[in-house]
């Protein structure tokens, strides 16, 4: 970010809610998962040995979104967002494993509309995911409600 350049609207909104989305509580709703299932939603192939010595299960619960994009028109608003979750780096299976947390990030393109709160009237906000794994994260949380909270707050 340029130092002396004031933000516009739209920027600040966009850096609110990245700031917003990675301090929530999104990704701690995703259940435990087996780190070979994510392998294989994100087609990487780990080699592990049949027998393993250690639980490979974690928590997918450290928030990596961003926002890609976020403008007002009017009443309305558009953001466009990638929402991610992936296990600490201090997670047993990630340190007995030859894999990094980043590489079993889980995310996905999310497009959200909705409109600003106004004169006796709240928020609220549409979201979609664009893919398999923005499906998958979006069962567990509540998306639409996040972003249209977050947007009524600021």
């Amino acid at each position: 970010m340029l130092t002396g350049v004031p933000l516009t609207v739209e920027a600040q909104g966009s850096n609110d809610l990245e700031r917003g989305l990675n301090s929530s509580e999104l990704c701690a709703a995703l259940p435990e998962l087996d780190a070979l299932q994510v392998a294989d939603l994100l087609g990487i192939s780990v080699d592990i040995p049949r027998f393993f010595p250690i639980d490979l299960t974690a928590r997918w619960d450290k928030n990596r979104h961003e926002v890609r994009r976020f403008t007002t028109e009017g009443a309305n608003f558009t953001a466009e967002l990638v929402i991610g979750c992936q296990p600490s780096d201090q997670s047993a299976v990630i340190k007995a494993l030859p894999i990094s947390a980043e590489n079993v990030r889980l995310f996905d393109n999310v497009r959200c509309e909705g409109v600003l709160p106004g004169e006796g009237s709240t928020a609220s906000a549409d979201c979609e995911v664009s893919g398999e794994i923005g499906s998958f994260i979006a069962r567990f949380i509540d998306l639409n409600g996040y972003v249209a909270r977050f947007v009524q707050s600021n």
